[in-house]
């Protein structure tokens, strides 16, 4: 299956997108709205600098401990009544969530965080069973 097709047309979407002057234009309006609250919050390059390295290296420390973290996470969930749910690669993260929503008889799916479920090709395993999905990430809702 090629990139294209694993991420239901993304690409394609993207594309389109684009090409719309005034998707454009709203979008380069919000971000530079954007980056004009980080400058009054930020005013300082050094500072932005400095702070830009120091969440590169708290990143990093996170990757390097990434199977002690999420482990704890499940437990914090665990502890605070949020069921757990683990796949070894995409097609079984799709098949977990598809068997969610077919014990609820959903028909439409709220998502976030867009790009992990574009890695993963949810978008279109949720087409395929005919359930609509509807976006909250910022920048996959302006391309809807």
């Amino acid at each position: 299956m090629t990139r294209e097709a694993s991420s239901g047309g993304f690409t394609r979407r993207i594309e389109t997108a684009l090409a719309d002057p005034g998707l454009r234009a709203n979008f380069n309006a919000a971000m530079t709205y954007l980056r004009d609250r980080r400058g009054a919050v930020l005013g300082d390059a050094d500072e932005f600098q400095r702070l830009q390295t120091r969440c590169r290296q708290i990143r990093e420390d996170a990757l390097g401990r990434l199977p002690e973290l999420l482990e704890q996470l499940e437990s914090r969930c665990m502890a605070n009544g949020i069921q757990v749910h683990w796949a070894a690669d995409a097609q079984e993260a799709c098949q977990v969530i598809q068997g969610i929503i077919q014990g609820h008889q959903g028909k439409r799916v709220v998502k976030g965080k867009s790009m992990a479920s574009e890695e993963i090709g949810l978008n279109h395993a949720l087409e395929a069973m005919g359930i609509e999905c509807i976006e909250t990430d910022m920048g996959e809702f302006i391309v809807q």
